[in-house]
């Protein structure tokens, strides 16, 4: 058919120009992003509505001028002023406004894939670097028209350094008295990753049967007990691996695993990379 390549060239030539280099998913990437986003804010006194709101869409919120109670799920707390809190859907939720400098900052969204997201029940304090992607988010906001692309792509890089300061102070907030039940399994994982977290301790410590703490967490988190535990071990690694000077063996064993084998294989199926590679790629 063809005496040299040219006349493949040629026949090459002839196709037509593309309109769309990614026919069945926007951009190249087939990844379910946080979508439908809404950005608000709240000042100043409101009243008090003990009833709470319920939705079904992730709510992320700036707690920004003051400390401000918030009720999730029947259980009291304060959050502190400058503080990030992430809620999920449909938990039951109100904030208590009795202060006139408090000021709330909220972005509301759907997201499917909640890999992406900060833990829920892990509050943060707001930063320079955090604040700075708050802003690029919000100056797309406010473009009209809105690419819808960018906002989550923008909103993604923000709950993504979210996350990363979670992996990096964990334990900076400490809850309150009321505070709900997986909070209080939250933070004490956390301030002990270094130990044997096994069901049958954490139950003794918090004075119920296995069944009743798998149940009690799984119920308020969406999450089981034994992922949270092996996400927090493996996302306290990820930080001390870009933090630190440890070797990877220390690291394994501050986070909780006897064997170095066993912390490599299951950072690389969470990270798709061997702790050795994450830590060159980041420094």
């Amino acid at each position: 058919m063809f005496k040299d390549t040219s006349g493949f060239i040629d026949l090459i030539k002839t196709l037509p120009p593309v309109k769309d280099f990614f026919t069945e998913c926007p951009h190249g990437y087939d990844i379910p992003l946080p979508q439908n986003i809404l950005l608000f804010y709240r000042g100043g006194v409101y009243p008090v509505y003990r009833g709470g709101a319920i939705h079904h869409r992730y709510l992320l919120n700036f707690n920004l001028g003051a400390p401000c109670e918030l009720n999730l799920d029947r259980q009291s707390f304060v959050l502190p002023e400058n503080s990030i809190f992430l809620i999920r859907p449909f938990a039951s939720h109100f904030f208590a406004h009795t202060r006139p400098d408090i000021f709330r900052f909220m972005i509301s969204f759907y997201c499917r894939n909640e890999e992406i997201l900060p833990e829920a029940h892990l509050p943060v304090m707001l930063n320079d670097e955090l604040m700075e992607a708050a802003g690029w988010l919000i100056r797309e906001y406010k473009q009209e028209p809105t690419d819808m692309w960018n906002l989550s792509l923008l909103l993604t890089l923000l709950l993504n350094k979210i996350k990363q300061q979670q992996l990096n102070t964990p334990s900076e907030l400490v809850l309150p008295p009321g505070a709900s039940f997986s909070h209080k399994v939250a933070q004490y994982i956390t301030q002990h990753l270094d130990q044997d977290l096994s069901l049958n301790g954490l139950a003794k410590e918090f004075h119920i049967s296995v069944s009743q703490l798998r149940r009690k967490f799984f119920a308020e988190t969406e999450v089981s007990i034994g992922k949270h535990i092996q996400q927090r071990r493996l996302y306290q690694a990820a930080g001390l691996l870009c933090k630190t000077e440890h070797s990877v063996s220390e690291i394994a064993e501050l986070c909780g695993y006897t064997s170095i084998q066993a912390f490599s294989r299951a950072f690389h199926n969470r990270f798709g990379q061997t702790p050795q590679s994450y830590r060159k790629e980041r420094i």
